[in-house]
Formats: C-alpha cells, sequence, structure tokens
C-alpha cells in the first residue's frame, strides 16, 4: 500500500508541468550532462495544461544563445539538438529568421541581433544635438557679458567707453537669436546688482544686431539684489521650463553652488564668457541630458580660456 501510494504521488508530479522538467517530445541523449539537460529545459520551454510551448521565465529577456554561454555550454557539441528543436519556438531577444536548419537560424539571429545593436547606437549617435538643447539659456550680467562689475564705477557708464561686452557674450547672443538650432529656445537673466537701474539702461543701449538691443533680445529679466534660488525661482515661474532645462552662466561659484542644488546646469566663467566656455558649456549640456543625467553640474572654469 505504501509502495503504491508512492508511485501514485510521484506520477502525479512527473505529470505537473515544471519549466524545469525536459519534456518527453524534446528529449535529449541521456549522453549530456544533467546541467545541459536542465539548460535545454529551462529555455526550450515546457508543455503546460492549455497545450501552448512558453520559454522560461527562470531567464526573462535572455537569449538562447547568451543561457548556453551563462551555463559554458557549446551548442554545436548539444547532439540531437537540431531535431529536437521545437519548429514553432522562437528567440526571446530576436525574431527567428525564417529558412534553413536550426544551426542555420540560430547563426542568422545572432547577425540579426548584433546588426539591431549597431543600429541602435547608430540611431543614438546620429540624434540631433538640437534634442537636448536647454530650453532656456541664462546669463549673469557682471563680469560675465559685460565688464567691469557695476559696483565698481562711480556713474552711470557709456557703453562701449565705461563698459564693454566681453565678445564672446554678444557672438552668444547673436547665435542663440539667429541660428535655427536654437529657434524655440529662451533667453534669461539673472544678475544681483545693487545699480539696478543701470543695468536696465545698458541692456537698452548695447545692439545684438543692427535693429535689437539686449533688452528686446531677451525673453526675462531677473535683476535685483539677493540670492539667486528666488532669481530661478521667478524665472521657472515666468518661463514654464524645469529646472533641469535650464543652462546658467555665471563668474561666481557661490551663485553656481546655490542655483545647481535646483538642478540647473551650470557653467563657471571666472573672467567672463568666452567662447571656449560657451562651447564647452553647450556641449557639455548636450553630453550629460543625452545620458539622461538631469541633475545640477557645474563645469568650465579657469582652464577654458585662452592664454
Amino acid at each position: 500500500k505504501t509502495h503504491a501510494h508512492t508511485h501514485a504521488k510521484a506520477h502525479t508530479h512527473q505529470s505537473s508541468p515544471v519549466l524545469t522538467s525536459l519534456p518527453a517530445a524534446h528529449s535529449f541523449p541521456r549522453s549530456l550532462h544533467p546541467r545541459a539537460r536542465r539548460v535545454l529545459s529551462l529555455f526550450w520551454g515546457a508543455r503546460l495544461e492549455n497545450g501552448t510551448e512558453e520559454l522560461t521565465h527562470t531567464y526573462p529577456g535572455v537569449s538562447r544563445m547568451s543561457l548556453l554561454n551563462k551555463y559554458g555550454l557549446n551548442l554545436n557539441s548539444l547532439p540531437g539538438l537540431e531535431e529536437s528543436h521545437p519548429k514553432d519556438c522562437v528567440d526571446t531577444c530576436c525574431e527567428r529568421p525564417p529558412g534553413g536548419t536550426y544551426f542555420e537560424r540560430a547563426a542568422a539571429r545572432k547577425r540579426l541581433k548584433e546588426k539591431r545593436k549597431m543600429s541602435s547606437k547608430a540611431d543614438s549617435k546620429k540624434k540631433p544635438a538640437e534634442s537636448y538643447l536647454p530650453k532656456l539659456v541664462v546669463f549673469d550680467l557682471d563680469n560675465t557679458v559685460w565688464t567691469p562689475e557695476l559696483y565698481e564705477l562711480y556713474k552711470m557708464p557709456v557703453p562701449n567707453k565705461d563698459i564693454k561686452l566681453f565678445p564672446a557674450a554678444l557672438k552668444a547672443l547673436k547665435e542663440l537669436r539667429s541660428q535655427k538650432q536654437w529657434e524655440g529656445v529662451r533667453i534669461g537673466l539673472a544678475s544681483r546688482t545693487d545699480e539696478v537701474q543701470w543695468a536696465h539702461n545698458l541692456l537698452g543701449m548695447f545692439k545684438v544686431t543692427k535693429d535689437a538691443t539686449i533688452e528686446e533680445t531677451v525673453d526675462f529679466k531677473q535683476i535685483y539684489p539677493g540670492c539667486k534660488l528666488k532669481h530661478f525661482k521667478h524665472l521657472k515661474e515666468d518661463s514654464k521650463i524645469k529646472y533641469h532645462d535650464m543652462i546658467f552662466f555665471d563668474d561666481g561659484m557661490y551663485n553656481l553652488n546655490d542655483v545647481s542644488k535646483l538642478g540647473v546646469f551650470c557653467v563657471h566663467c571666472p573672467y567672463g564668457l568666452s567662447d571656449k566656455i560657451w562651447k564647452e558649456g553647450i556641449d557639455k549640456f548636450v553630453e550629460c541630458r543625452s545620458k539622461g543625467n538631469l541633475k545640477g553640474v557645474t563645469v568650465g572654469g579657469s582652464r577654458f580660456y585662452d592664454d
């Protein structure tokens, strides 16, 4: 009675669908290593109650070839594989190319997978940089856009005489308003100068193009004393642009340290905006954002100036 009961239990256990059990229809020579049979049973699938073939749940998204490699098995060394492979069984990672023996289809799948991988990398490289450009470019004024700083002057300065624009700053403003890649990008100013009225007067005097002043070129202005966290809070409210889509050029690290905590991408230009600083800032922004890095970062510094 005990023997019969044990035999019945064993029979019940064997008849239940288990992924680690090799289906009888797909049996392989017993000379195979037990580990090989187990791996084959894992990815060749088990016959479920509804009669369908289901690939392994143990390694979801892993191809058969990579699974074999995981266990150090060589596909060509498994006898009987071609005859016992289910015709409707497809790879978990790529489509099964039609025609040919199983080994030919396996090689074609591998080539197809590598081709798609290379194509994916190529598409990523071909993706235009415009997709990752900042939506709001913000500049400080003193010692970033112009020099000297307003607090150093004793009366309202005369443009291009008492105070001058950095050539790279003027070039950057022209680029932002003329080049197609910057279409739709907004420009902002964030300055904590005490000479607020002087700053506004100068913005209306300095020309970016023959027909437009800086005042008319920029979209948002936050010019008043205080912490620049407040400036950027208002910039975000006015522009409806998220912090991680902003880039900020400033000569003061104390300002950049505060603003970068918000998630704004910051560029340090200690001696005013230069061509190298401008290019470095934009390139680094695109690089970080294209990799999914949305954190506040500070780049630039004195090494990006011509000797």
